[in-house]
């Protein structure tokens, strides 16, 4: 996976522990060449008025979280999830 430029790519891994098929998916998430647990990921889908509410509880391992957020990382995921929900209700 990446980023769209050049030279500022990174990617993931991990494995599914956890399957509850449409609604609920649990897995881990490692950002290739980093040490250290894994952060764990459960997505669920719950039925709304209207569409569909995607929720994720993302598990980070201890004084990882902090980390991450000094990143800009949970900016550049604010911007996506904003930008998917506008392609999927205008295409609505």
């Amino acid at each position: 996976m990446g980023t769209g430029g050049r030279g500022n790519r990174f990617g993931f891994t991990g494995e599914v522990l956890e399957i509850e098929a449409p609604h609920r998916v649990v897995t881990t998430e490692s950002m290739t060449g980093q040490d250290g647990p894994p952060v764990v990921n459960e997505l669920t889908l719950t039925e709304v008025e209207g569409g569909t509410l995607l929720s994720l509880l993302m598990t980070f391992p201890e004084g990882a979280r902090e980390t991450v957020l000094g990143t800009g990382m949970a900016d550049g995921m604010e911007a996506s999830y904003a930008r998917l929900e506008s392609e999927v209700l205008t295409a609505a």
